[in-house]
């Protein structure tokens, strides 16, 4: 159970505090998406955000697609914030197998860059969220669920949320 949570653990925390954050042009728009939809053809991850007003995610990707034990994966998450990220945000991190709760985690956001030395707040604009990380070979066999919701100061609705399904 460690492999399983250290793995989950790694695609929410480091997300969002991968360094540094990548400010370019989208290379496409994927239009408004509501509820749980897929963002790209694959739906290993998909944007379950309830509104655009604070990050309109335009695409998400992991690769290899699906993640493998043993290898390296990448997730990327791509789209324009409309307000910076300021301090007193929040990640929240919830892991599952099955209907078993791995983990439930929560970051302060600015702290944490503060910490690796990046520099918080993260300005709006677009944006490129990339982390890379390796799966452990000793994941155990299973149907495992993440979500990963950003929380701003003085919100009890989630700001954006990415969600993952993947199987080993």
């Amino acid at each position: 159970m460690r492999a399983t949570a250290f793995l989950l653990t790694a695609l929410g925390t480091q997300l969002l505090l991968a360094s540094p954050v990548q400010r370019k042009t989208p290379s496409s728009g994927l239009g408004d998406f509501l509820g749980s939809q897929p963002v790209d053809d694959a739906d290993t991850l998909t944007d379950c955000s309830l509104t655009q007003d604070f990050l309109n995610i335009t695409s998400l990707s992991v690769f290899p697609d699906p993640p493998q034990r043993g290898q390296d994966a990448t997730i990327t998450i791509v789209g324009n914030l409309k307000e910076d990220i300021q301090d007193g945000s929040k990640l929240k991190l919830l892991v599952k197998m099955g209907p078993i709760s791995l983990t439930r985690q929560e970051v302060d956001i600015c702290q944490e860059l503060n910490q690796s030395g990046d520099a918080c707040p993260i300005k709006q604009g677009d944006v490129v969220f990339s982390k890379s990380f390796r799966i452990p070979a000793e994941v155990p066999n299973g149907k495992y669920y993440a979500k990963l919701d950003l929380y701003i100061p003085g919100s009890i609705v989630p700001a954006a949320c990415v969600q993952a399904h993947v199987s080993f």
